[in-house]
């Protein structure tokens, strides 16, 4: 049982060319329908481990780095489609590349030890993932839901570039 929630991590990663294709050239139901299976796995594969017992440090840092992978994989073909102008894609792509640099920090000071997601972050990914499933229909709507992703999003990274500074001092 401990493997499973990595396979599920593994499986979200695997999803995201069949979501590309599934954007492009089915629709967006059909990629909202694989974007909701590829995202319910991050739920499921945190539920698991956590119930059985079957936190590994893999998944520590393999479930974020799937995470980040689909979020900016989105952002691409949502940009490229034209649902979404390219500051969101900007904002997201820096954001995750200081989240990376600070987890690979934090990992080599504090001994090789993987850091789990805290809930200000597993918040901002929720609301991130509602507002990418909401523009990938498109629209006003796209923008504003973005935006609200957006705000989270700041809100987490503050919230962990704060805890980050507490540990150094």
């Amino acid at each position: 049982m401990k493997a499973v929630p990595n396979i599920l991590t593994i499986f979200r990663v695997l999803m995201l060319p069949v979501f590309v294709w599934s954007f492009f050239c089915r629709g967006p139901i059909t990629a909202v329908i694989v974007f909701a299976v590829a995202f319910a796995t991050d739920g499921l594969d945190g539920l698991i481990a956590r119930k059985w017992n079957a936190i590994s440090n893999f998944g520590k840092w393999a479930d974020p780095l799937a995470d980040k992978a689909a979020t900016i994989t989105v952002l691409v073909c949502l940009l490229i489609a034209g649902n979404l102008p390219w500051p969101f894609l900007a904002f997201y792509a820096v954001k995750e590349s200081f989240m990376v640099i600070g987890f690979i920090r934090v990992y080599f000071e504090k001994g090789r030890k993987v850091q789990q997601a805290e809930l200000p972050g597993k918040v901002a990914m929720m609301i991130t993932t509602i507002g990418l499933g909401v523009a990938i229909f498109g629209g006003e709507a796209a923008i504003y839901a973005m935006c609200i992703s957006v705000g989270a999003s700041i809100v987490s990274a503050s919230y962990y570039f704060s805890a980050f500074r507490k540990t150094r001092s």
